[in-house]
């Protein structure tokens, strides 16, 4: 029981939509194959070519076409630009920019090679395989107040009884007053009916980064064949502020608040995936399958709150920090299955490659695991199945298109991709996630660097707060763009 009401403190701070387990289902399922500029630049398609360290987290036989040993490594920098708007009071605009380092690896070739296979070669090495960076920031002065959210966690319990997160410190710093015979909180003022002027800042930071061990061999130059083990790790981080003011003096009594949400997810999983392809030059056919990953999470957060008033010509002020909160569990994505259909070009004058890939996912196949824990009880067992009810219920199948191709002529390559993104949701069927990527190369016997950037856009709704009717919430529409620019320096030994 102690397991299943940290879960549910846990849901009170992280709200984002009804459905909010569900849809952190989505963050650890919804990947976007990167790791190299050369796969940036491409648009993510290359399931069936070879020769680049980025493609072994879409294919392990492209570790097949590996002719050297190389060693390379990836750092990035991202651009994230966000654009609000708090119920048509105005647009709120913020940019933000952060460094990374999405891909280190190492590829071994043999000296020698037999009859039967012409290549035998080990990698290891990491990919970057999503990126959770997101900043948005909103203001404007709209009717309702926090203070009506805190009041509803509290209604029917005695202050005695309180949460730590949400209600207790809401009560200890004097947003919310003594309940009355019924444990209906009070306020200094009508928190549903009185304009307010709000604001609220999100930062998101972190990604997951899948540390690969694989083997690739060609049989005759005719078939390749691929295995990976996948170790990925879970980095995210978020923290909320949420603000309230009256600087107007407009409001008796209440000056200021503040409310912030920090949440921490780390993790590690494992996964594996096996490939083919098929060399019918200038055709190339490949396929891969992608185990599901099994993810033990766990989630450290906490809130603080800040309230001043003013009684008598006194201003009051308290803050509070809750106590930390901690819980472990376990996440199962789903399988993947990616066909990828390649057409090498080997003219006299330049050389290059098309490659489309079709990857089938269902992100219905999500299930979480509440019941790992030792403090674990049947009322989480019952809560489990209706959060995987929840993703059987609103979840589908998708088909993630890639394509992408590169042209290179001497000792320079341009490329050029798209990646076509249907909504995971059933009620999304017309939602598309369009991602745009392009890349430039120089390559020598010895050394090679490629850059390469993409523009990925998103456009959701967000509230900052769960009010008790729906009428009441505060609703935010986000637009943000992330622009990403990717370097690979790469070592032929």
């Amino acid at each position: 029981m102690k397991f299943l009401t940290s879960l549910f403190l846990l849901i009170f701070t992280y709200t984002i939509s009804n459905a909010q387990v569900a849809t952190e289902a989505l963050r650890y399922s919804q990947l976007s194959p990167s790791g190299t500029a050369r796969v940036v630049g491409a648009g993510g398609a290359f399931g069936a070519m070879g020769g680049d360290f980025g493609g072994i987290s879409i294919n392990p036989a492209v570790i097949a076409n590996y002719w050297y040993s190389e060693f390379t490594f990836t750092p990035s920098f991202n651009v994230i630009n966000g654009a609000s708007t708090l119920e048509n009071t105005g647009q709120t605009n913020n940019t933000n920019a952060s460094f990374n380092l999405d891909h280190i690896g190492v590829v071994f070739t043999p000296d020698e090679y037999t009859d039967t296979w012409t290549s035998s070669n080990f990698a290891i090495g990491y990919n970057k395989i999503a990126n959770y960076d997101e900043n948005f920031e909103f203001e404007g002065k709209t009717t309702g107040s926090i203070v009506g959210y805190f009041a509803d966690q509290a209604a029917g319990r005695g202050p005695g009884a309180l949460d730590n997160f949400i209600a207790g410190p809401a009560y200890e710093v004097g947003a919310i007053f003594e309940p009355d015979n019924d444990n209906i909180y009070s306020a200094d003022f009508d928190p549903f009916g009185t304009d307010v002027q709000k604001e609220q800042s999100i930062e998101r930071r972190g990604g997951m980064n899948e540390l690969v061990f694989g083997w690739g061999g060609s049989i005759k130059n005719k078939v390749n064949l691929g295995v990976s083990i996948n170790v990925p790790f879970v980095n995210f981080e978020e923290r909320k502020v949420y603000r309230e003011s009256d600087n107007d003096n407009t409001i008796d009594n209440f000056n200021q608040l503040s409310f912030s949400e920090n949440l921490t997810t780390s993790g590690v999983g494992i996964s594996a995936k096996i490939g083919a392809i098929v060399n019918l030059n200038p055709l190339r056919i490949g396929f891969s399958y992608h185990t599901p990953t099994i993810l033990s999470l766990q989630d450290s957060f906490y809130t603080v709150h800040y309230y001043s008033y003013t009684l008598n010509d006194i201003i009051e002020e308290a803050d509070s920090r809750s106590p930390d909160g901690v819980f472990d569990y376990r996440l199962k994505t789903p399988a993947r299955m990616v066909a990828s259909l390649g057409y090498l070009l080997r003219s006299d004058v330049i050389k290059g490659f098309l490659n489309a890939d079709f990857e089938f996912v269902n992100y219905a196949g999500n299930k979480f695991n509440l019941t790992s824990s030792d403090l674990s009880g049947p009322e989480d067992a019952e809560y489990q199945d209706q959060i995987n009810g929840e993703i059987d219920r609103d979840f589908r199948n998708v088909v993630n298109v890639r394509l992408g191709a590169e042209i290179a002529k001497g000792k320079w390559r341009v490329r050029s991709g798209v990646s076509l993104n249907p909504s995971p949701f059933k009620n999304g069927e017309s939602d598309l996630n369009t991602i745009v990527g392009l890349g430039l190369g120089f390559r020598t016997d010895s050394f090679y660097i490629d850059l390469g950037g993409r523009a990925i856009s998103n456009s959701f709704g967000y509230v900052p707060y769960q009010a008790q009717f729906v009428e009441e919430d505060q609703n935010v529409d986000v637009d943000l763009t992330r622009k990403e620019i990717v370097i690979t320096a790469g070592f032929v030994f």
